[in-house]
């Protein structure tokens, strides 16, 4: 969570000094700090003894730092530390985050037995949203902790894998990869919610969430990705904030409206079953308002250029084969590409194992004709790769 308090302490009228005089007076503890590549962590020294390897903490809350950045493009500063009397786990502030000295030293002990605690890393993903773009998704009572959460399951499926040694104890499960974590806790969060008759503007934070993580399964990670990115250039604009009211529907149909464009797909049949007041009509006048065709355009352009340099990692999800299948079990097939618009990209495909030759070069979406039991294999490739980047296939008829 984001204490009040401490957030307001740092708003520029009292001054960044006023801040650190209020917050540290209480604690005359002395500190230890290490600093990674773009974390750093300050702690009491036994704190640190409890670590055999104190820099491969350091690390990877570099690599947890590093996919937040992936994900949103942000890039706070970020330091982790010890605090009195919190009255949470944790909190945030436009910094970093601050830790109850009695939670750092089980925290440490978790870190060495390869359990990764929940809330630090919900916490950073606070702070990635501190300075910029959090009234414009924040819905009712949910929005604030969902997207710090959202960060933290991006993070934590990136990082938490089969081949690697930390995992997560939260929700069913047990200890788990970072992708059956979100599965088994957050894509059926929302369900109950589903089931109610609970207004939209009274869900709760893990019913936002799993609205988001089912369109996350369904779109991947790299349409997500572009969002984030794209309220820079929307708050560019002339009149480009966010309503004042976070009832405005508004902020639900700008959502819909851009989720919709960067995954090729309408949407408004997704927020409408969680009861978000979203219609075709009034996604269409967001987009006409915020001018989301050149908005988009910069976007794919934006994400294209840090793809090529290396910044960003595609998504199994972002090359797709769609199908809408006919009665006698044949099927139209489009594809989608999450660099469709990339310039020298090329999307190839093959029926059935056919060879790949010019013929079979294809726009992203354009319909292609598949006979009932007919299998289409696309292949996404970019410039200076012989190999194709992503691969997806589909069959008609099952």
């Amino acid at each position: 969570m984001i204490h009040s308090l401490r957030f307001l302490l740092f708003v520029p009228a009292l001054g960044l000094a006023v801040q650190t005089a209020l917050a540290d007076a209480p604690a005359a503890v002395k500190t230890e700090t290490l600093k990674g590549q773009h974390v750093s962590a300050r702690f009491r020294p036994d704190d640190w003894k409890v670590l055999d390897h104190p820099q491969e903490f350091i690390g990877f809350l570099d690599q947890i730092y590093q996919t937040m950045v992936e994900l949103t493009s942000n890039e706070p500063p970020m330091i982790l530390r010890g605090h009195e009397k919190l009255g949470a786990w944790g909190t945030a502030d436009l910094d970093g985050i601050d830790i109850d000295w009695t939670c750092v030293v089980p925290f440490m002990q978790d870190f060495k037995a390869g359990k990764v605690e929940f809330g630090f890393v919900h916490e950073m993903g606070h702070v990635f949203d501190a300075r910029d773009f959090a009234r414009w998704y924040i819905t009712p009572n949910a929005g604030g902790e969902a997207f710090a959460n959202i960060k933290l399951s991006y993070a934590l499926e990136q990082l938490l894998r089969k081949d690697t040694r930390y995992r997560i104890e939260f929700g069913p499960g047990g200890r788990q990869t970072g992708y059956d974590f979100n599965n088994n806790f957050y894509l059926h969060a929302g369900d109950k919610y589903l089931a109610s008759n609970t207004a939209w503007d009274q869900m709760g934070v893990d019913d936002l969430h799993s609205f988001h993580m089912g369109l996350i399964r369904k779109l991947g990670w790299d349409v997500y990705k572009k969002w984030f990115r794209a309220y820079y250039k929307i708050e560019a604009q002339k009149d480009g904030r966010a309503p004042a009211s976070v009832s405005d529907p508004l902020r639900i149909n700008l959502v819909c409206a851009l989720l919709s464009t960067f995954g090729g797909e309408n949407l408004v049949p997704d927020c409408q079953r969680y009861r978000f007041p979203v219609t075709d009509k009034s996604v269409l006048e967001v987009a006409k308002r915020y001018d989301l065709k050149q908005v988009c355009a910069a976007t794919d352009r934006e994400f294209a250029e840090e793809y090529a340099a290396g910044k960003i990692h595609l998504d199994p999800l972002s090359l797709r084969v769609r199908l809408t299948p006919a009665a006698d079990g044949s099927a139209t097939a489009s594809i989608f590409s999450i660099l469709r618009s990339t310039p020298s990209t090329v999307v190839r495909y093959t029926l059935d194992n056919s060879a790949v030759t010019a013929a079979s070069q294809v726009d992203a979406g354009t319909p292609i004709a598949l006979a009932a039991g007919a299998t289409l294999r696309a292949a996404l490739f970019v410039p200076g790769k012989a190999e194709p980047v992503l691969t997806a296939s589909s069959a008609a008829g099952k």
